[in-house]
């Protein structure tokens, strides 16, 4: 996929960590230079690849029961109905890096705030966030949109939060690639741009610039653009917005704001 779609995101958002690019393979050996140097939590290596790492791993590599059976490695144990996995259990190399670093993911893993999760909802549309406080990574954000090929977000377990040095505020989603296509598509992008006055012209309220114009904020104020957009303009374009007696002019030929109350 185009850097640019993460990029995109990354900056609309605001994240503070690379996207993590997994990808589930059914054959092969792990890299030998990439190999964690002693066993790890699936967790912790996502928080460190998140940071600009990357790593190539097999079961034996694993220092949790969990994620050995969530990632597809092994089969529980007594025929125990664990869930969310992969399944069938198949996994033979999991691949974690940096998503600028790796190509045709399988899913792609981004941690984020409270904030920033609310911000990819309103673009995405409606979020199933399924959830247990419990292999939440390796599970919950890896193998569930794995199986389901569906987003999924949770707020970490008490092994990640333990044992990975995520903060208080960190929350996972988990993803299929073209998931974050059709977020890059909603998402508006930042455009210096001359200041938008809305509101009654005794009491309006200014932009500062550069800004975003975001649609979910139009729609809350009952503003629709004129066409099916972000509003992707440059300061010097002509634009109108009218919906119910509300004008909206580019001040180039006078910015101009109707009442919005009226």
């Amino acid at each position: 996929m185009d850097e640019k779609v993460y990029k995109k995101i990354r900056t609309y958002l605001g994240l503070e960590h690379n996207f993590v690019g997994v990808r589930i393979l059914k054959t092969g050996e792990p890299a030998a230079d990439k190999r964690p140097k002693k066993k790890m939590r699936f967790c912790q290596m996502v928080r460190e690849v998140a940071n600009g790492t990357s790593f190539t791993f097999n079961v034996d590599d694993l220092d949790c029961p969990d994620a050995m059976i969530t990632l597809g490695f092994e089969e529980p144990l007594f025929g125990e109905d664990v869930q969310p996995r992969i399944n069938p259990s198949e996994t033979k190399v999991v691949e974690l890096a940096p998503i600028e670093k790796m190509e045709n993911p399988d899913i792609v893993l981004m941690i984020l705030n409270a904030k920033q999760l609310m911000e990819t909802a309103q673009c995405l549309g409606t979020i199933e966030a399924k959830f247990s406080g419990s292999r939440a990574v390796c599970g919950e954000a890896t193998a569930l949109p794995y199986m389901t090929k569906k987003p999924n977000a949770n707020p970490l377990c008490g092994g990640a939060r333990k044992y990975a040095n995520y903060k208080d505020t960190d929350l996972v989603f988990g993803a299929p690639p073209e998931i974050y296509e059709k977020l890059a598509e909603k998402a508006p992008g930042e455009r210096d741009e001359p200041d938008i006055a809305f509101g009654r012209s005794a009491d309006s309220v200014r932009s500062s610039s550069p800004r975003r114009l975001e649609r979910h904020c139009l729609a809350a104020l009952g503003i629709e653009p004129a066409d099916d957009s972000s509003l992707p303009r440059e300061p010097d374009r002509p634009f109108t917005v009218k919906r119910g007696g509300v004008e909206v002019r580019s001040r180039e030929a006078g910015w101009e704001a109707g009442d919005l109350f009226g």
